[in-house]
């Protein structure tokens, strides 16, 4: 277990460290450190995840049968990557550690809006980090697209957003979710808004979703299939929705990123409600992944929106990141799939 706590602690010493100093666009030396360790322990795992073994054998199919394998067993992007990985003989540690870097890339850059991005990053890594990068590897890379169109947004550019968006679904379809909650956080020009939200539902649809809608249906409707720990992972988002809902202001949310993280807000409730009445709860729990950063944005603010000087409260960014270490140690010691997880293996010594 121990690199699983090593990484948790370099992040939770940043933030319990924090002095909430002046904000600062390009990432501080030391977060990028972090961040390099972050991409080391989640490129270079061996055997680790419960899905290792079926990427495994992807990137044999793959490396097999060649260009129509990679198009057709899954999305267009992971295929190419591993079929590059293959030809330049690098082997599926090359494919993880490019999924990697685009995770923490999105992660970091993301966090970098907040307050305190290292008190971001600490809500991440108990299952953003650790269990999706490092189990999940198509939906970590496409998780850390998915934050580079949040950036995008905030800084007011839904082209740029959208074609993250769909990016991110060259990796994991799933992705395709979030292009109507960008279209409803942007107002402003109505018509404009239409008309890229519909080209890029065509175009995601056409090129990445009808040729897949078969096996998708099998996967996740037709089969009863249930997702281990789905219910706790999905009510976890609840308490930040309704703190996105009911305290808007304080958490200083403003125009058109109050659109956007309301409707995330409402898609989190949505999901809970939602798995109430059905048994399948795949489909759920990966969709739920992309509201995760909805619990980095309300958790990194929480110690500051209670203190009228401005300064953060040490004792509630305390208490955050022992709430973020429960939620390790709980998954790491109770979850029925950490066996996977465990022991962590480190290409390089194995």
């Amino acid at each position: 277990m121990f690199p699983y706590w090593l990484l948790f602690s370099v992040f939770a010493l940043g933030a319990l460290g924090w002095d909430g100093g002046s904000k600062q666009d390009r990432p501080t030396p030391m977060l990028l450190i972090a961040a390099a360790l972050m991409v080391l322990l989640i490129g270079l795992r061996w055997q680790v995840g419960a899905d290792w073994f079926p990427y495994e054998r992807m990137y044999d199919e793959i490396s097999q049968w060649g260009l129509i394998a990679a198009f057709e067993i899954t999305e267009p992007l992971y295929g190419l990557l591993n079929l590059a990985a293959d030809r330049l003989g690098m082997g599926i540690w090359a494919v993880n550690i490019v999924c990697s870097v685009l995770f923490a890339w999105g992660l970091i850059r993301f966090a970098k809006l907040q307050p305190n991005p290292w008190l971001a990053i600490v809500v991440a890594v108990p299952f953003l980090a650790i269990v999706v990068a490092m189990g999940f590897t198509r939906q970590g890379a496409a998780i850390g697209l998915a934050m580079l169109a949040l950036v995008a947004l905030h800084n007011n550019s839904i082209r740029t957003s959208i074609f993250y968006v769909l990016l991110a679904s060259t990796f994991h379809r799933s992705a395709l979710v979030l292009i109507p909650l960008i279209g409803i956080s942007n107002t402003q020009n109505r018509f404009q808004v239409l008309f890229f939200t519909l080209m890029a539902s065509v175009l995601g649809y056409v090129f990445l979703l009808d040729s897949a809608v078969d096996r998708y249906s099998t996967t996740y409707v037709e089969q009863v299939y249930q997702a281990d720990g789905a219910a706790p992972r999905l009510a976890m988002n609840i308490i930040p929705a309704l703190m996105v809902l009911f305290f808007s202001q304080r958490l200083r949310l403003e125009g058109a990123e109050r659109r956007l993280w309301i409707a995330f807000a409402c898609l989190g409730l949505l999901l809970n409600i939602l798995l109430l009445f059905t048994a399948s709860t795949v489909a759920l729990d990966r969709i739920g992944i992309y509201v995760i950063p909805m619990q980095m944005l309300v958790f990194s603010r929480l110690p500051l929106i209670f203190n009228p000087e401005g300064q953060p409260s040490k004792i509630i960014t305390f208490g955050i990141v022992a709430y973020a270490a429960a939620v390790q140690f709980v998954w790491l010691n109770f979850a029925s799939n950490a066996e996977y997880w465990l022991p962590y293996k480190f290409i390089l010594l194995d």
